[in-house]
């Protein structure tokens, strides 16, 4: 494994150095496929609601593999916020760059890997299918994040655990899971969210875990995003919703031990964080949004930032907005893309509520980088799935 982080910091540093020239950042195309599309898991029957056990769609994750124009493509757990048995897994996609058309994208899928236990049994998106708080001994998953290690092995995080777990390319099955810190982790589980909120007074919040996965080569490490403000980290409002400000990122080792966390400001009380994607040198792309569609939504983009001289907040116990310290310093924060923007086409009535992915696409002929973004449609098979491809040179990215 130290060979294939080494190679992967080369390719990104090569290819970012190429770029000289500075210009606009675009989107440059729209990638979409039809909700009743579907997927290669050969799987006939349908699930507890109606949807098709093969039903493509759900993309909550995006990561380029070593291989040209391929990436894999991650669903989450399933329609119907884990009232479902869906049985998770994983898509490998092709995606061929017509670089005489501008905007043109071949989509092909190649292949659906399913995801099991150590055991081979099939990890699903049902909320109660869990015998205890060892994420590792439960069947519930819910995939959200997704980078390549090899050929042969990916990772994956959850947000029911919340976990991360790598996961064997050729069997689907898991082959390690990651120590999480304890105050990740709800010490009572329950299938029905609001109870399991209100039963636990730390821990993640139910649909709050692992969201976001980073791959951060340079410095042989994998960070580890909450979507959400733990539960000690919020305070109630008005309405009785949880409202915090600090979400927690854990730095793992390529071992799977926990080395330091940091913390990460969110724009405001309605936004949680989707994804984050690793630059090297401490620093990342971290996707935020809210979860309104259309006109009604007030805040959907990407950040930059750095954590290089973030304090360490392992043993912070509370990041709530009435417990942190003044001389607590969390990430470096500055916007890079504003999905709302005029300019991209994609604000208004027909925006779609989630995008979700982030990963690295191509070098363009110009020198200029691509960024592709997953747009998660709910498996609602009315609504088309999406990648969007914009273009942009490293003189667009902030800097500290």
């Amino acid at each position: 494994m130290k060979r294939l982080w080494t190679t992967l910091c080369m390719t990104s540093v090569l290819a970012f150095t190429s770029v000289t020239a500075h210009a606009e950042i675009r989107l440059i195309a729209r990638l979409k496929t039809a909700g009743i599309s579907s997927d290669k898991s050969g799987l006939k029957e349908k699930l507890e609601d109606g949807t098709s056990l093969s039903q493509l769609g759900g993309w909550s994750a995006i990561a380029a593999t070593d291989v040209a124009d391929e990436y894999w493509l991650l669903p989450d757990r399933g329609p119907k916020d884990g009232a479902v048995s869906y049985p998770t897994r994983v898509h490998k996609i092709r995606l061929k760059f017509d670089i005489q058309k501008e905007g043109t994208i071949q989509f092909e899928l190649l292949e659906t890997l399913m995801l099991k236990s150590s055991e081979g049994k099939a990890l699903i998106g049902l909320s109660s299918a869990f015998s205890g708080p060892d994420a590792s001994s439960n069947l519930r998953f819910d995939p959200e994040g997704v980078r390549a290690l090899s050929k042969d092995q990916i990772v994956i995080s959850d947000e029911y655990g919340p976990s991360v777990v790598v996961f064997d390319t050729t069997s689907g099955k898991a082959v390690k899971w990651f120590n999480i810190p304890n105050h990740f982790i709800p010490k009572h589980l329950s299938g029905d969210a609001d109870q399991e909120m209100s039963e636990n007074e730390s821990g993640r919040q139910a649909n709050g875990g692992f969201e976001g996965l980073a791959l951060q080569s340079d410095q042989q490490s994998l960070l580890a995003f909450a979507q959400k403000p733990l539960l000690q980290d919020a305070t109630k409002g008005e309405d009785g919703k949880l409202v915090g400000s600090m979400c927690r990122v854990v730095e793992f080792s390529q071992a799977g031990k926990s080395q330091r966390e940091f913390l990460y400001p969110l724009q405001s009380g309605s936004t949680a964080v989707s994804e984050i994607l690793g630059l090297g040198n401490s620093q990342a792309l971290v996707l935020e949004r809210d979860s309104a569609a259309g006109v009604d939504s007030k805040c959907k983009g990407i950040y930059w930032i750095d954590y290089s001289k973030a304090t360490d907040s392992q043993k912070i116990a509370s990041a709530a907005a009435d417990k942190l310290s003044a001389d607590v310093k969390p990430a470096a924060k500055k916007p890079f893309i504003d999905f709302l923007n005029e300019k991209f086409g994609l604000a208004g009535e027909m925006l779609p509520a989630k995008p979700e992915g982030l990963t690295f696409g191509p070098v363009l002929p110009d020198g200029s980088r691509t960024l592709i973004v997953s747009v998660d449609n709910d498996f609602d098979s009315t609504k088309e799935s999406e990648l969007w491809i914009f273009s942009f040179t490293t003189e667009d990215l902030p800097t500290p």
